[in-house]
This record gives structure tokens, sequence and C-alpha cells, in this order.
């Protein structure tokens, strides 16, 4: 599992709660950029209170009110898409987000969900190898989604599945191979 030694404490893992709703989109703020579409605190509660949706936190302990980390699953018929995860930007690198991850599947998983997507930044290479690492197989580029020039990896995951073909024409497999080579 993740190293969390250096954090001298146990994390903790639980649903977010309408009490952690500023915590939340202060995180938030903190972690990704306003172009991106930021959650508000009022979305935050609305999934939270909708109760379909996942809203998942960690903290540095059960008693800790201090959030960490966070991740929102979005649940459709038969998929679920990891929207956000997140962690903030003081306790990065210490393996907070791949238990976050872990523990994010997990959820998924106990709501009968098999299928699992999400998107990510090309450039961003730790979270593509972190969702690697656990499975996740990039199977399009969806260009200029974040922006001129800002393209996208698109990501699946399916329970029992060790090995999914990628559906990607020759030139984006390229970018996707030159991107792992490069970090």
């Amino acid at each position: 599992m993740a190293d969390l030694s250096s954090l001298n404490t146990s994390l903790f893992f639980t649903g977010a709660t309408c009490g952690d709703s500023s915590q939340l989109e202060e995180l938030e703020r903190h972690v990704f950029v306003p172009s991106d579409g930021l959650i508000t605190k009022r979305s935050f509660n609305y999934h939270i209170r909708r109760g379909k949706n996942l809203v998942l936190v960690a903290k540095l302990s059960d008693m800790s009110s201090e959030l960490v980390g966070y991740s929102l699953v979005l649940l459709h018929r038969q998929s679920a898409r990891i929207y956000s995860l997140a962690v903030d930007p003081r306790y990065q690198e210490r393996g907070i987000g791949k238990g976050l991850a872990h523990y994010t599947l997990e959820k998924i998983q106990a709501r009968g969900y098999t299928n699992i997507h999400l998107e990510l930044r090309q450039e961003n290479s730790r979270a593509l190898k972190l969702y690697e690492s656990l499975g996740f197989v990039s199977y399009r580029i969806r260009h200029n989604y974040y922006g001129p020039a800002q393209d996208a990896v698109l990501m699946t995951w399916r329970k029992n599945t060790t090995r999914l073909k990628t559906r990607l024409p020759s030139r984006e497999r390229v970018a996707l191979t030159e991107l792992k080579l490069n970090a």
C-alpha cells in the first residue's frame, strides 16, 4: 500500500459531510486552476446531500477535522467516473493520493461498479503513473480538452481485466509513449 511513514500519524478515509464543504472548496482552489472550472462549496454540498455520487475525504486521523485530500466520483447507470481526486500540496509525495485512490476504488466497487473512467491532463505525469499503477489504461487523447494545446488522456479501469486493448490511433499512441518516456 501507500508509504505514509513520513506523516507520523494514521491516515483516515471517510465520506465527506456538509461540514467539510468549506475545506473541500479551499483544497480545490489550492490544487486546480480556475480555468478548469473549480468545484464550489455549493456544488460539494449538492453532491454530499444527494447521496448518489461519492465524495470521499482523507484526514490525518479519525480525530482530525483537517482534510488533506478528497475524491469526487460521479456514478452513472453502468459506469463510474472519477471526476476529481486532489491532495493538499503540503502533503503531496507521501502516498496519500495512492491511498485515497485505493479507498475510492474500493468504495466504487462496493456500489457494484466494475467500469471506471477518468480523464487527466496529458502533462500530469505523476497522476498518469499513479492511475496506471492501479490498473487504469489510457484509451484516447481528447485534444484541447483543457484549452488550446492542453490535451486530456482518457483512462479506463475494469474489474477482472488485466489487459485492455487500446483504441488510440497510432499518432496518439506515440504521444502517450513519448509522455511515459519523458516522465
